[in-house]
Protein backbone atom coordinates (compact mmCIF):
# COMPACT_ATOMS: atom_id res chain seq x y z
CA UNK A 1 0.00 0.00 0.00
CA UNK A 2 0.84 3.34 -0.98
CA UNK A 3 0.14 7.00 -0.88
CA UNK A 4 -1.84 9.29 0.91
CA UNK A 5 -3.80 6.15 2.86
CA UNK A 6 -0.74 4.68 4.26
CA UNK A 7 0.60 8.76 5.56
CA UNK A 8 -2.98 8.79 7.24
CA UNK A 9 -2.48 5.37 8.63
CA UNK A 10 1.12 6.59 10.54
CA UNK A 11 -0.38 9.10 11.68
CA UNK A 12 -3.11 7.42 13.04
CA UNK A 13 -0.30 5.37 15.00
CA UNK A 14 1.50 7.96 16.18
CA UNK A 15 -1.65 9.59 17.74
CA UNK A 16 -1.42 5.97 19.55
CA UNK A 17 2.30 6.20 20.85
CA UNK A 18 3.63 4.52 17.90
CA UNK A 19 4.46 4.46 14.43
CA UNK A 20 7.77 5.19 12.82
CA UNK A 21 10.47 7.57 14.95
CA UNK A 22 10.94 9.86 12.57
CA UNK A 23 7.38 11.05 12.33
CA UNK A 24 6.36 10.93 15.85
CA UNK A 25 9.61 13.34 16.69
CA UNK A 26 8.05 15.77 13.87
CA UNK A 27 4.52 15.28 14.91
CA UNK A 28 5.87 16.36 18.10
CA UNK A 29 7.86 19.34 17.17
CA UNK A 30 5.18 21.05 15.08
CA UNK A 31 2.39 20.19 17.61
CA UNK A 32 4.65 22.51 19.97
CA UNK A 33 5.15 25.01 17.98
CA UNK A 34 1.29 25.18 17.19
CA UNK A 35 0.44 25.17 20.96
CA UNK A 36 2.71 28.31 21.53
CA UNK A 37 2.25 30.34 18.51
CA UNK A 38 -1.46 29.82 19.50
CA UNK A 39 -0.71 30.63 22.64
CA UNK A 40 -1.69 27.92 24.35
CA UNK A 41 1.48 27.36 26.40
CA UNK A 42 4.32 30.28 27.55
CA UNK A 43 6.80 28.16 25.69
CA UNK A 44 7.87 25.68 22.55
CA UNK A 45 9.08 23.48 25.54
CA UNK A 46 5.69 23.39 27.39
CA UNK A 47 4.11 23.04 24.12
CA UNK A 48 6.09 19.90 23.83
CA UNK A 49 5.72 18.84 26.95
CA UNK A 50 1.66 19.15 26.34
CA UNK A 51 1.77 17.40 23.33
CA UNK A 52 3.66 14.08 24.66
CA UNK A 53 1.21 14.10 27.16
CA UNK A 54 -2.03 14.30 25.00
CA UNK A 55 0.07 11.13 23.11
CA UNK A 56 0.25 9.33 26.38
CA UNK A 57 -3.45 10.05 27.90
CA UNK A 58 -5.31 9.59 24.33
CA UNK A 59 -7.35 12.12 22.99
CA UNK A 60 -5.85 12.51 19.69
CA UNK A 61 -6.75 8.92 19.04
CA UNK A 62 -10.22 9.00 20.07
CA UNK A 63 -10.91 11.68 17.80
CA UNK A 64 -11.02 9.24 15.10
CA UNK A 65 -14.24 8.08 14.03
CA UNK A 66 -15.04 4.33 14.39
CA UNK A 67 -16.06 3.89 11.01
CA UNK A 68 -12.95 5.64 9.19
CA UNK A 69 -12.06 3.43 6.33
CA UNK A 70 -8.35 3.90 7.19
CA UNK A 71 -8.83 3.03 10.89
CA UNK A 72 -11.02 -0.17 10.23
CA UNK A 73 -7.98 -0.93 7.61
CA UNK A 74 -5.30 -0.42 10.53
CA UNK A 75 -7.46 -2.46 12.81
CA UNK A 76 -7.56 -5.66 10.10
CA UNK A 77 -4.17 -5.27 10.10
CA UNK A 78 -3.51 -5.51 13.68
Amino acid sequence: MAGHSNEVAESIDVLKGRGPADLRELSLELSAWMFYLGERTKSVEEGRHLAETMIVSGPGARKIPAGNSVARWRRARH
